[in-house]
């Protein structure tokens, strides 16, 4: 859980938590989605099942680029 922590850049290499299941970034002004999310998506070898993100922390275009990104994955 890192919601509520003004986290505005995810580092690239979190496309190496193969294991991560769940992860909840509401309250977190990204600006930016790495590409190498897809990563943790189930079709690419990773086990994420689950995010948690404020569409209205991220805006319109980087909540779709995680659909984009993770289309097996549940965004709420």
């Amino acid at each position: 859980c890192l919601s509520g922590n003004k986290i505005k850049t995810l580092p690239a290499s979190i496309g190496n938590l193969k294991n991560l299941g769940y992860i909840n970034l509401a309250g977190n002004p990204l600006q930016e989605i790495p590409e190498e999310l897809k990563y943790l998506d189930i079709s690419n070898g990773g086990s994420l099942f689950r995010i948690t993100v404020n569409k209205s922390d991220i805006g319109e275009e980087n909540f779709k680029r995680l659909r984009m990104l993770l289309p097996n994955i549940l965004i709420s």
